[in-house]
């Protein structure tokens, strides 16, 4: 049994972005055209990609991507689809209907000129223009591929059944309590799922998800750090495995379309007063290193914790004695409150007046994303699941959000280049970094921690190697538990 945090409000995957819905509920008795590579030897953040329904892919010069679907999926054997073949035609219908105009998983496609199905095993996806991220955008764990059948009955996926060609099948989900799912004995991988079954229990009381783990009742589970604390003083024996994920972490930005913060030197005066790596604390001190939050395919595409602090503890040209200036913190709790005072605390020493606006999450939305009215913030960043839609989005000047109030045009030359590279090659890791280069060289941004999960599990778990990046959960059927 593991945890979910959430309920779901419907069973239509492709009408809700809740990640529980994708990938710790309903969803995964689904399948997609790809998915996440799992497993022990993965290091991770990792968004390496490998097929689920497909077989092999290949794009032509005319951005056309055609995949070959393995032989042999069967849907499960539940009506109204009673086990029939898979077809290339479903997966058709299914992009189709999830690029559906205003549907919230409909921008993962939105590149997508048109849908074709050759023959009953061959799916033609012709692209408007080139996207370097558009494969992992098929191997969001929200792309599902859908049974027309169950659709056309009801209208809609919103009531059920979930019928797919995963590993799992689908038995009920019951609010307030979660999901359960049996093996599917039919599914196209041999041997797997490992486990029998498998139940995502909804338990929003870190006390009583406490309760459920030590007493057994939890297999595993995502631990905050104070249970984890808990868990260590009471000497409970426990496993423990630490997955990582970019694009997470918070986000410490300066304004640098506002004084004083269009000033570089001043930038640099502010990160000569921090020295990031002391606000990474907790049980994952040693796994989380400050960046700057981005989503990549490897690890290897982050800059070394060396790297990263070389640039701050050192002196600025600027004299700041006596600048005044507003740190906005994003009010998710205590500890973020208290470290955003912290930060304010060395921006005093360093010589700055510096004042803490401390919003609850509406109106640090409203004034940071949209009316981008800050000098400086600390808060979460953008949630992203691929490299462009954090590059282009929030780092970019013409993007959406532009949270840096940047108008520098290597920034944007690099996040450009990146783009026009292939979605694994090492050349386009070198722009990355580069890119990471420029913004902790130009002292726009830094990211403190955040990204790493801490499970617990109980000593009967086996095979536990979980990568929640872009929602995935294929690793959910390599896991099992042996009493």
């Amino acid at each position: 049994m593991a945890l979910a945090r959430a309920d779901v409000k419907h069973l239509d995957v492709h009408q809700d972005v809740s990640p529980t819905l994708a990938a710790r509920g309903p969803g995964v008795g689904y399948s997609r055209m790809l998915r996440l590579r799992t497993g022990e030897e993965i290091e991770q953040p990792s968004l390496l990609l490998e097929c689920d329904l497909c077989e092999s892919w290949r794009l032509d010069e005319e951005l056309v991507y055609e995949f070959r679907l393995r032989d042999g999926v069967n849907w499960q054997d539940l009506a109204p689809v009673n086990g029939r073949k898979l077809s290339a035609q479903d997966v058709v219908f299914s992009y189709n209907r999830q690029r559906t105009s205003g549907w919230p998983n409909s921008p993962l496609l939105q590149g997508v000129e048109s849908v074709e199905a050759p023959d009953e095993l061959t799916v033609r996806v012709k692209l408007r223009y080139w996207d370097t991220d558009f494969l992992l955008a098929l191997a969001d764990g929200r792309s599902k591929v859908v049974a027309p059948e169950v659709v056309i009955a009801s209208g809609s996926l919103e009531p059920g059944p979930v019928v797919g060609t995963g590993p799992w099948v689908w038995l009920r989900t019951v609010e307030g309590a979660g999901s359960e799912f049996e093996a599917n004995p039919d599914y196209f991988e041999v041997g797997l799922p490992f486990a029998d079954q498998l139940t995502f229990r909804v338990i929003k009381d870190p006390e009583a998800r406490l309760a459920a783990f030590v007493t057994g009742e939890l297999d595993v589970y995502d631990a905050e750090a104070r249970e984890w604390e808990l868990l260590e003083s009471r000497g409970f024996p426990s496993k423990t495995v630490v997955s990582k994920e970019g694009g997470l972490g918070l986000m410490l930005a300066m304004n640098a379309g506002r004084t004083p913060f269009d000033d570089r030197e001043v930038r640099r005066a502010v990160f000569g007063s921090l020295r990031p790596g002391d606000y990474l604390e907790g049980p994952l001190a040693d796994e989380d290193i400050a960046g700057v939050g981005m989503p990549v395919v490897e690890g290897s595409w982050l800059l070394d914790e060396e790297t990263v602090q070389g640039y701050f503890g050192g002196e600025s040209g600027a004299d700041v004695q006596g600048k005044a200036m507003e740190v906005v913190v994003a009010d998710f709790g205590d500890e973020q409150v208290a470290l955003g005072r912290r930060v304010q605390a060395a921006l005093m020493e360093t010589g700055f007046v510096s004042s803490l606006a401390v919003l609850n999450p509406v109106e640090y939305s409203e004034r940071v994303w949209r009316k981008k009215d800050y000098q400086m913030f600390l808060g979460p960043s953008l949630p992203s699941s691929g490299p462009n839609g954090y590059l282009f989005s929030a780092l970019h000047s013409g993007g959406q959000w532009n949270v840096l109030g940047h108008n520098d045009g290597e920034l944007d030359r690099l996040i450009e280049a990146q783009q026009e590279l292939g979605f694994e090659s090492a050349e386009r890791g070198e722009v990355v970094r580069e890119i990471q280069r420029r913004l902790l060289g130009e002292a726009y941004m830094v990211t403190l921690g955040g990204g790493s999960t801490l499970w617990v599990m109980q000593d009967a778990v086996s095979g536990f190697y979980p990568n929640t990046a872009a929602a995935e959960y294929i690793f959910w059927a390599k896991t099992w538990v042996g009493r």
